[in-house]
């Protein structure tokens, strides 16, 4: 059936009223964002990943991944991309005898009218069709309006109008990048015209470095987190996974430390017994570190970092966006730790 763009709002509050979607249109942008507000009002499935054409040409791969049941979670639900404009009658059999309680999302650009998955969607009872086409720059304006307003961030005309010329430059998905700077914001409400050159600025990389993406997390500076994080991961091919190890290990190496201090060791001594040794750059931050933080914290702190690892490898949502949200969190309740 057909979503009208007056009820797309309420469906994609409470996607579940239907078992599945298609969204398509040459608005990428739109769509990313509907994909990403349907998956988070389906927080209880499992997401994962399949391309349209080898499922179309071997529908049984996508009635296995059905009718496989999750460690974790009992609904899946399944992203279509790539999604072409013709649809195999066995695939139609399986998505109309096979759903159960799992979730189809399909995924494509603007398909023609002429097209047998779109027909195949709109005449269906239990699937919706969303489109999403370009009409103009006030559409853009629409979307960065409602997220900012749904995270209470207040801005005026002209900060909206800056975001979507850099938006319209931009090949990075907006969602993520809206994201993000809510996460550079932290506890602000505020949203200034500085914060956007300063939250997506990527030239000067001398500070990015592991070293500095640790003490950021320490000394609880978001703003220098996102920055450091972003160059790493967009720039320097870093995976979130990857990051969330180096990270780990710093964070255990002052963990042994502390622990070395607390049987009776003096400091300095504790730190000699790293293997591998401390780089001697690092000696005066990783110092003022040990200062920082106590046994419980860390504790919390390593068990949080295991955790977030398997929630970024259970799932195939933006990894970064995980990443960056969750530390952003843990850096504003490190104070709320008990001593």
């Amino acid at each position: 059936m057909r979503i009208t763009p007056s009820k797309v709002k309420k469906f994609l509050e409470k996607p579940d009223t239907l078992s599945g979607v298609l969204i398509h249109g040459s608005d990428n942008s739109k769509v990313d964002i509907f994909v990403q507000e349907i998956i988070a009002n389906l927080n209880e499935y499992s997401v994962q990943v399949m391309d349209f054409a080898v499922v179309n040409k071997s529908p049984g791969l996508l009635f296995s991944e059905l009718a496989n049941i999750s460690m974790f979670t009992k609904k899946r639900l399944v992203k279509l991309i790539n999604v072409s404009g013709s649809i195999s009658k066995e695939l139609r059999n399986i998505l109309d005898h096979n759903i159960g309680d799992h979730y189809i999302v399909m995924i494509a650009n603007d398909l023609p009218y002429s097209s047998t998955t779109k027909s195949y969607m709109e005449s269906s009872k239990i699937f919706g069709v969303i489109t999403c086409y370009k009409d103009s720059g006030s559409n853009l304006c629409d979307i960065i309006s409602s997220y900012l307003k749904q995270n209470d961030i207040e801005c005026t005309s002209e900060i909206i109008y800056h975001l979507q010329s850099y938006f319209n430059h931009s090949k990075l998905p907006i969602y993520s990048e809206l994201e993000k700077l809510v996460l550079y914001l932290g506890k602000r409400k505020d949203l200034k015209l500085a914060d956007i050159d300063l939250c997506f600025s990527t030239s000067g990389n001398d500070y990015v470095t592991l070293d500095n993406l640790c003490s950021a997390i320490v000394s609880k500076d978001m703003g220098q987190f996102i920055k450091i994080s972003d160059v790493l991961i967009l720039q320097e091919n870093f995976s979130p996974i990857a990051l969330i190890r180096i990270i780990s290990n710093y964070f255990l190496r002052l963990e042994s430390v502390l622990l070395l201090i607390q049987n009776g060791m003096n400091e300095q001594a504790a730190i000699d017994q790293l293997s591998p040794p401390l780089f001697f750059k690092q000696l005066q931050s990783f110092k003022s570190h040990l200062k920082s933080l106590q046994l419980s914290e860390l504790k919390k702190i390593l068990e949080n970092l295991m955790s977030l690892e398997v929630t970024c490898k259970r799932t195939d949502l933006d990894h970064k966006m995980i990443f960056q949200h969750e530390i952003n969190y843990w850096c504003y309740s490190f104070s709320r730790v008990v001593k």
